[in-house]
């Protein structure tokens, strides 16, 4: 019985090549989907030809939220029956020079706590579903180192969800690092996020028996799209 993961980096974001963005953001660390950004049509395609999605884990940030959202409507029926459940585990990396490229200052980290706060209303916004689930999972510790992000948290996080649904297909909507820690499940590697394009992805597949027992299931690398793991980072 397989079970296959796809593991999918958000669309292009709004301040992509617009210098000075942040400044004025209400949230620097949190900008939306750029808009027109065609990419997440030609990713919902690929993903129909990999496997049908029975559950969806999507990071609370905004991109990701309506990359998600985008893809369960690209998906039709199908995507509407799946499974939605946002999970603080696949956030973006909780780094200085992630989230706050204009300085940590004493008021970012007022914002900072403001906007984690609301992040239950901002999902219940941007899904347009009469059901979502939130997870309990905590947020990430700040500061988050970035190696440590990649292979302890976000790896940890795919193989929680894919133990706790075992033989359903699964697809993660997060960040490039994820999505690069994703392969660890199969090379003992380190990718580099530049890597992975903005609406890229990987899959993951096992052969479960079928009792769904979860114990000595081995990952393989399965289709992906737009990603170039050849570029890997000894």
């Amino acid at each position: 019985m397989p079970q296959r993961l796809l593991i999918v980096r958000h669309g292009v974001r709004e301040d992509t090549g617009q210098k000075g963005w942040s400044k004025n953001a209400t949230w620097p660390w949190d900008p939306a989907l750029k808009e027109g950004c065609s990419e997440i049509d030609a990713t919902a395609l690929e993903i129909q030809r990999v496997c049908d999605v029975d559950v969806v884990v999507c990071s609370p940030f905004t991109r990701c939220l309506q990359t998600a959202a985008w893809i369960l409507r690209e998906l039709g029926p199908k995507g509407e029956s799946a499974k939605l459940i946002v999970s603080r585990r696949f956030s973006e990396v909780f780094a200085i020079e992630h989230l706050f490229k204009d300085g940590a200052t004493t008021w970012a980290h007022i914002k900072f706590t403001a906007w984690k706060q609301l992040w239950k209303r901002r999902a219940a916004a941007l899904l347009p579903r009469r059901h979502v689930s939130f997870a309990p999972d905590p947020w990430p510790e700040f500061p988050e180192q970035k190696m440590d992000a990649r292979i302890t948290r976000y790896t940890s996080a795919v193989e929680l969800y894919a133990d706790q649904f075992p033989g359903k297909n699964i697809l993660f909507v997060t960040h490039g690092d994820a999505v690069c820690a994703s392969m660890r499940l199969v090379h003992d590697a380190v990718y580099d996020a530049s890597s992975v394009a903005c609406g890229a992805f990987v899959s993951l597949v096992r052969d479960l028996p079928e009792s769904g027992d979860v114990k000595g299931g081995k990952w393989t690398l399965g289709p992906t799209h737009n990603v170039h793991i050849e570029q890997q980072r000894k």
